[in-house]
């Protein structure tokens, strides 16, 4: 399993990598700007190569390339598109970034937070095609085909009549004294029509396992003054579309996640900039491989949802108005925009080596928190795969 992960890993993060910086890549050569480089990973440079007199060559340092260089990188953990001029040399040459005009440049440093952006909507929209596992409501959308339909526990809460019978988050709810349980408002009227009374309740566990459990709803502080069983319930489907539906559900599903996602990012920083520290939990890389292998063992489907949302996650961070990352660069074009001038070049360029460098120790201190919450576990694993 920890193999699959891994290459699962590699394939997901390698793939959202190099769909943002193609994006810049082909932006800039329609634009005519110069490509340099289109690396992969970050410098120092492993390996690379380019073309010469028409055929393909290794890159030696310190000769002349022709044309693009394509490198491999020692650090694993991203990309970059290197662009003549893009440091603000070449403001004479026409196929310089610098030499462009406003809007040239905006687009080609948005072009890859687009293509991301472009992405979820593909993999969502394939996800809608082929059947996605969803929350659903009590009424799902007329177009949609929803089957696999389920009442799921997501909280049990402690010292609860559920959590004395042994229901677990997670579990699916079958059936309630042997009649279907087909919504959550059916549940609850079944079970508030049998308040304080002996239930069987027959639930189906994760790995498939179903097992009939007693269990008798009481009055609890949670409850509100009714008879609960003391459970958090969700109904949940795979939901399918036409094929002529699905890309515009893609698109739907992609708005409502970009919504969900820039509410939790806001959310985020402004308990840092409040309180100094957030109470969301931020993973790097091998925080991300260890979801990668949660999903991996959910199917399919799960990890084209997973991949979805990286990927949204990547096209909004990378958009986020900070110096080294392409919002930050799209902002020192709307303040010229707004003065009328450049910021110096010089300035520029150290805001975003400083930006850079800040950005590369935030990832060594989130990986450091990663391993420390994950790495007995992936310590283990890695013994067991050569045990």
């Amino acid at each position: 399993m920890i193999l699959t992960t891994v290459i699962t890993f590699i394939i997901i993060f390698g793939l959202l990598i190099f769909l943002h910086e193609l994006g810049h890549f082909v932006t800039a050569r329609k634009f005519g700007v110069r490509v340099d480089e289109f690396g992969f990973g970050l410098p120092p440079r492993m390996i690379g190569w380019h073309r010469m007199a028409g055929r393909w060559k290794r890159f030696v340092k310190g000769e002349k390339a022709e044309g693009t260089v394509y490198s491999l990188n020692w650090i694993p953990f991203g990309g970059f598109v290197r662009l003549f001029g893009e440091d603000g040399s070449g403001e004479g040459e026409p196929d310089s970034f610098s030499a462009k005009g406003k809007l040239p440049r905006a687009v080609i440093l948005t072009a890859g937070v687009a293509m991301n952006a472009l992405f979820t909507v593909l993999l969502l929209g394939a996800g809608f095609m082929a059947g996605t596992p969803s929350v659903i409501d009590e009424q799902p959308s007329p177009r949609a085909t929803v089957r696999d339909v389920r009442v799921r526990v997501v909280e049990v809460i402690e010292g609860s009549p559920a959590a004395a019978a042994g229901i677990a988050v997670g579990d699916t709810l079958h059936a309630l004294d042997g009649a279907p349980v087909s919504s959550i408002r059916d549940f609850q009227e079944r079970v508030q029509a049998r308040a304080r009374e002996a239930l069987t309740l027959q639930i189906i566990h994760e790995d498939g396992a179903t097992k009939d459990l007693n269990v008798r709803a009481e009055t609890i502080p949670e409850g509100g003054g009714k008879a609960i069983i003391g459970v958090g319930l969700i109904r949940t489907g795979v939901v399918s579309y036409p094929w002529y539906w699905a890309l515009p559900e893609g698109v739907r599903a992609t708005g409502e996640l970009a919504r969900s996602l820039l509410k939790g990012f806001g959310h985020l920083f402004k308990n840092l900039v409040t309180t100094g520290r957030t109470d969301a939990t931020v993973s790097g890389p091998v925080g991300i491989a260890v979801l990668t292998g949660q999903v991996v063992h959910l199917g399919f489907i799960y990890i084209l949802q997973f991949a979805a949302t990286l990927s949204l996650n990547l096209a909004i961070l990378n958009y986020i108005p900070f110096p080294a990352l392409d919002g930050g660069r799209v902002l020192f074009i709307l303040i010229e925009a707004l003065r009328g001038k450049a910021v110096s070049k010089k300035f520029e360029a150290a805001m975003h080596t400083v930006g850079f460098a800040l950005l590369i120790t935030l990832i060594v201190f989130i990986t450091y928190k990663d391993i420390a919450r994950y790495g007995a576990g992936i310590f283990t694993a890695i013994r067991n795969v050569f045990t």
